[in-house]
Formats: C-alpha cells, structure tokens, sequence
C-alpha cells in the first residue's frame, strides 16, 4: 500500500468512513486533504509524519475532531 493518501482513497473514505484506516498513511495529497477537510464527522490521521502547507490550510476548514496525535509529530 502506499504511504500517501490520495484523493482516491480520501473518496472512499467518504463514502464508507468503515472502509479505510486512515491513521495507516505518512502523508497526504494536498486534494485529499481539502476532500477530508470537508468531512464533518472525526478523523483519525494519527499516522502523518509530514503535511505540505496546502494540506495543512485545508485541514483547517475541518468542522469534526483531529486526533492530537497528528499534531505532536509535526510539532505543531
């Protein structure tokens, strides 16, 4: 699998939020990231190592809970 979640697998997701294990990625597009950023229930990305400053700013937008552990990381 790779290491990236991509917009694909972010519309998966989206449909069935069952479907896919989102803490198992490092990184994520920067598409994904504004699809997920829409989502309005809870997202566990707690596997990000690295986060490009357009998934960041999309990442934002999100009106649910970001798992903490997403931030640590990153030191943010």
């Amino acid at each position: 699998m790779s290491q990236e979640l991509t917009l694909k697998v972010a519309q998966k997701f989206l449909q069935d939020n069952d479907a896919v294990d989102l803490s198992k990625f490092k990184s994520i597009a920067a598409a994904a990231a504004e699809a997920l950023g829409k989502h309005e229930g809870d997202l566990v990305l707690s596997g990000l190592t690295t986060l490009s400053a357009a998934a960041a700013e999309a990442l934002a937008k999100h009106k649910g809970s970001l798992s903490n552990e997403l931030f640590q990381p990153l030191g943010i």
